[in-house]
């Protein structure tokens, strides 16, 4: 029995797997899975890649894998009917790449209408990741995924990595999504199309220094993303670069997106994009070395065509041609040999410098870090360093004006000292000053390299290698040290020669003493904290400072290297082609002279011959030219549709957060160039074999920010951070801008060195330096609006820019508190207008023509409030707090008089206040209840009118009150009120003023005060009733009593004990 239970079971699963398995069988036809191990056994049969061609399966029913032995289907072709059911528990944690519910969707490949869970957390190189496959080639539509996803590179949400021919659309990502680099909501890197997709996870909601490539929607995208939005927040504070609510990076499309959640990094962080690279398309020039092939090619001819024209000539014309033919063959075996050696030096000279430059790039990150932290150290020491002589001096001065002239020659010593102190403080300073001119040096190094991309030459290189070897780190840390030390003895020496000069003052000098001690104390203190922040850089620093040295003396060597083999080689390829040349051209004379006599087509072909000839010396000469790159920006052309390198018509709705280069749109528009650890250096100019044009495109237009743009230092922009490349065309900025502690803030552009066209800011902008309303710095600026305020300590402050070079034109603002740029207006570039013609501009944006304040709470609109310019808002108008139980709510200040701009203001809850009082030190009167902050209680003396006390009570005092600034309505249950007690006889109560006429209240003694209910305020009389002892009398008196009885007990019992 048992045996044919075990043959039925194999041969259901044979069944299973042959309706799966057969290739044949899979062409048109359609399976139904509904349990985790059809699901399985799919798996297994996707292995070979064309298994699946052909093949729909149609899920049927949810499926649960959290217990299944499930491993991701290697590779699919067919399509895969989701029927809007959901598969949940995907896990997948063993070693390896391209991991998912698919590995691979190849092109033919269609993945639609379903909803997928799991965990995506391999281990091993774990890159190409995503929930729902590894890769993407084919389509996918209406795919919802959550769960986590975890890797290193290529990490997304729905897939790793959408290829070219991968179509991502109407797709949903909830899930948390972690790598290092190329990290996506939906792809971690996007290379084909994404439309109508939707993020809702975190993106890297953790610290990663490593980070980049990060976005709400693709980490890296150089394809298309249409109509897309994010909800989620992306990255986290102070790490990561290229930080994009869609894209990371990009040098692709962007059309039609948006961004609600909040985006933070550390440099190159924008609401829609943090990096946007410029798209480049080559178009290259004559190859030098195909021009003299071809110039040698008809030279061939023409020799050709001579030697049929004097094939009946003597012996010796044949010899001379010959000859000519010998010199022909060797020029070609001449030129192709340099052109060979050419390329050959060229590529290895060009793989040595991008070698050593990336060997600068590598240590610049550590030795920046380095440099910051001594940077800071110094700079305290030397204050400190500085205050502390200053104040030796002031002691010294003080001291010995009091003595007599004997202490002159102490004096005289004590004063050289302290100068030599002074001088080692100024070498200090000066080789501090020297390590900044190094990194400066070395910038100019890197960048003059860098340029070689765009047209920069070997000869900037050299200036710039040059410049860094007048520098010298090592030397300026051994002078700070010599200067330290000598420090040290002054102050040694200093600190005898004191003490003996003062012995001989006695008391006198006491004061003194003391005074230079402590000073000298400062002074040794500082120089040991500028000992130990100099020793500190120094062991951090000097071994990256040698690799930096080492690759610099590697670029400066193979530089020279090159242009001496260019040289020498050249030369000698030169001379020897002169040289053939010369006897061709000797031969072509003899030639001649011999055919004089003959017909006229000979005449012509020598003379065409010798014409070829200034032609193939012209080809030789540009052998030897370096190849011209050109860099042609074409961003603010009219793009066509479908085309690469935009943003277009995108929103950002989000605050976005950065240390440097933090934009609304995009965080910086310039190719990845720089020297921050994470950038790469390109220097492929030396390669070139011809002539090439680069055109670049980089258009941000017709998009929005409506998002708090906030820079920790640099370059913050309403639209850009920073441009470099690119334009900005027709977009609008109505979010607040601030650089924290940086420079280069404004409404548009932070730095701008590109175009900026027919674009509006309307905001607040805070920084220091370079803050403007179109740009803090900026170029090209032409037909732009703003109305902003602006906020700082620094300088260069303006409507329209900080400041600005380039053609600046047609910019106008509204006339306010600013001046158009640094402080002057100038006619036809940045001019003042009133605000009324301001509105009648024809396409000013609506944000400029009617101004709302807004009432939120918790995030969510109650009430908006139109108001024109200038116009004030009526308080009959504000809507009141939504109450919340146990917390008193208010608005938060802002201004409702001479509103210029749209605002929200909103709803901030605390708690109540519980008690409040008259304000006296002992004050008459306390009112429980629950009060806003700042609720005064206001009470005024009070008497009822005649014949209103209530008969056998006498009027002790009266109050009436009243609460100003209470806020919302006063709650349910009314108030407790606590009335200090007047001096009085007889019983004391409270009646309180209702309806006309006086009534008792229920009154307890709490101290000196009487406690009592009333449900509103009012007016209430403190009574007496003379005759009647008061309750408190009555309770003393029996206190008092129950007292003597005691004692009285007591003393019996003493009398009854001694008759005893």
């Amino acid at each position: 029995m048992r045996k044919s239970k075990r043959i039925i079971s194999l041969l259901t699963a044979l069944c299973l797997t042959l309706g799966l398995c057969p290739a044949s069988a899979a062409e048109g036809r359609t399976v139904s899975v509904g349990t985790a191990r059809e699901l399985i056994a799919l798996s297994k049969s996707c292995t070979l890649d064309t298994w699946s061609q052909g093949l729909t399966v149609e899920l049927t029913a949810d499926i649960d894998l959290g217990n299944a032995a499930f491993r991701p289907i290697p590779i699919f072709c067919g399509v895969f009917e989701g029927n809007g059911h959901r598969i949940s528990g995907l896990r997948v944690t063993g070693k390896g790449s391209d991991q998912g519910l698919f590995r691979y969707l190849k092109e033919e490949a269609v993945v639609r209408n379903l909803e997928l869970e799991g965990e995506i957390l391999p281990e091993g190189t774990k890159s190409g990741l995503g929930l729902l496959c590894g890769r993407n080639e084919g389509t996918v539509t209406g795919v919802t995924v959550s769960g986590t996803v975890s890797g290193e590179e290529d990490v997304g949400g729905l897939v790793g990595v959408n290829e070219a021919t991968g179509v991502l659309r109407q797709c949903e990502n909830q899930a948390q999504i972690t790598g290092v680099t190329h990290i996506g909501g939906i792809a971690g890197r996007n290379e084909g199309t994404i439309e109508a997709c939707i993020n809702r996870g975190a993106i890297d909601p953790d610290a990663n220094d490593d980070a980049q490539d990060t976005g709400g929607i693709a980490g890296r995208s150089s394809g298309t993303i249409t109509g897309s939005v994010n909800h989620g927040e992306i990255g986290y504070p102070h790490t990561g670069y290229n930080v994009g609510g869609i894209a990371g990076r990009q040098n692709g499309s962007v059309v039609g997106c948006e961004n609600y959640g909040s985006i933070w990094g550390r440099k190159d962080v924008g609401g829609i994009v943090g990096q946007f690279e410029p798209y480049t398309v080559l178009t290259y020039g004559e190859d030098p070395m195909q021009r003299l092939d071809d110039e040698l090619s008809r030279l061939s001819g023409l020799m050709t065509r001579l030697t049929d024209q004097i094939s009946g000539y003597s012996g010796d014309a044949v010899d001379d041609l010959k000859a000519v033919s010998g010199a022909m063959d060797a020029i070609r075996e001449t030129a192709h040999t340099a052109g060979t050696d050419g390329r050959e030096d060229a590529q290895a000279a060009g793989e040595a410098i991008y070698d050593s430059a990336q060997i600068i790039n590598g240590a610049l990150g550590t030795l920046l870090d380095h440099t910051e932290t001594f940077a800071a150290a110094a700079d305290r020491d030397l204050t400190e360093l500085g205050d502390a002589m200053d104040a030796l001096r002031d002691c010294l001065d003080k001291g010995f004006t009091a003595m007599d002239s004997a202490a002159y020659e102490a004096r005289l010593t004590l004063d050289a000292q302290v100068r030599d102190m002074e001088v080692q403080a100024g070498r200090i300073s000066a080789a501090i000053e020297e390590i900044g001119a190094y990194f400066d040096a070395l910038d100019g190094v890197v960048r003059a390299a860098g340029s070689l991309l765009n047209g920069g030459t070997l000869e900037a290189l050299e200036d710039a290698v040059e410049e860094l070897k007048r520098h010298d780190v090592e030397r300026a840390l051994t002078s700070i040290g010599t200067s330290l030390r000598e420090i040290s003895g002054d102050v040694t020496a200093l600190r005898e020669n004191l003490g003996d000069a003062l012995d001989d003052f006695g008391d006198a000098a006491d004061d003194t003493w003391e005074e230079a001690d402590a000073a000298l104390d400062r002074v040794s203190g500082a120089a040991d904290g500028l000992q130990s922040a100099c020793k500190g850089f120094s062991d951090a620093a000097i071994g990256e400072l040698r690799t930096v040295n080492s690759a610099v003396d590697a670029i400066e060597d193979m530089l020279r290297q090159w242009l001496g083999a260019l040289s020498g080689k050249g030369g000698n390829a030169a001379d020897q082609i002169d040289e053939q040349l010369q006897l061709i051209g000797d031969r072509v004379d003899r030639l001649t002279d011999g055919a004089a006599s003959a017909n006229r087509d000979l005449h012509d072909t020598t003379g065409d011959i010798l014409s070829q000839l200034d032609s193939v010396r012209s080809a030789i000469t540009d052998l030897g030219s370096t190849p011209e790159k050109t860099v042609d920006d074409v961003s603010d052309s009219v793009e066509q549709e479908g085309e690469q390198g935009r943003v277009i018509s995108c929103a950002n709705h989000g605050e976005v957060t950065g240390d440097a280069n933090v934009g609304g749109v995009a965080g910086i528009l310039a190719t990845e160039l720089g020297l921050d650890p994470e950038e790469d250096l390109d220097i492929q100019n030396d390669k070139l074999l011809s002539d090439t044009t680069a055109y670049i495109k980089a258009t941000v237009r017709d998009c929005r920010n409506a998002g708090a743009v906030t820079a920790k230092n640099d370059c913050a922009g309403g639209i850009i951070g920073r441009g470099e490349v690119g334009a900005v065309l027709d977009c609008r900025n109505t979010g607040d801008v601030e650089t924290a502690s940086g420079g280069q803030c404004g409404g548009v552009a932070g730095l701008s060195r590109t175009v900026i066209r027919r674009s509006y800011a309307l905001c607040s902008l805070t920084g220091n330096d370079k803050v403007g309303g179109v740009a803090g710095e900026g170029h090209d600026i032409r037909e732009c609006y703003t109305m902003v305020s602006v906020t700082g300590g620094g300088e260069r402050f303006g409507a329209v820019a900080g400041m600005a070079d380039g053609e600046v034109e047609r910019n106008y603002f509204v006339r306010e508190s600013l001046a158009g740029i640094d402080g002057v207006d100038y006619a036809g570039k940045a001019e003042p207008m009133d605000y009324e013609d301001f509105a009648a501009v024809p396409g000013m944006p609506e944000e400029f023509l009617g101004f709302r304040i807004t009432f939120l709470v918790d995030g969510a609109a109650i009430k908006t409030l139109a108001v024109p310019y200038g116009g004030d808002l009526d308080p009959e108008s504000i809507p009141e707090v939504p109450r919340r139980e146990g917390v008193y709510g208010a608005w938060e200040d802002f201004s409702q008089e001479n509103i210029t701009r749209s605002r929200t203001v909103e709803a901030v809850y605390s708690d109540w206040i519980t008690t409040i009082s008259t304000g006296e030190e002992q004050p008459v009167l306390l009112l429980e209840g629950a009060f806003a902050p700042g609720a005064r209680l206001e009470a005024e003396d009070w008497t009822p009118g005649a014949g209103k006390l209530l008969e056998g009570y006498r009027l002790a005092a009266g109050y009436t009150f009243s609460v100003e600034d209470r806020g919302q309505a006063e709650p349910q249950g009314g108030y407790t009120v606590r009335v200090r007690v007047p001096d009085a006889k007889g019983e004391v109560c409270v009646a309180v003023w209702q309806d006309g006429a006086l009534r008792l209240a229920e009154a307890r003694q709490e101290g000196s005060y009487l406690s009592f209910p009333m449900e509103r305020e009012g007016s209430f009389a403190v009574l007496t009733r003379p005759g009647v002892p008061s309750p408190w009398l009555f309770a003393a008196s029996a206190a008092v009593l129950a007292a003597l009885l005691v004692l009285l007990r007591h003393k019996k019992k003493d009398r009854s004990k001694a008759a005893v």
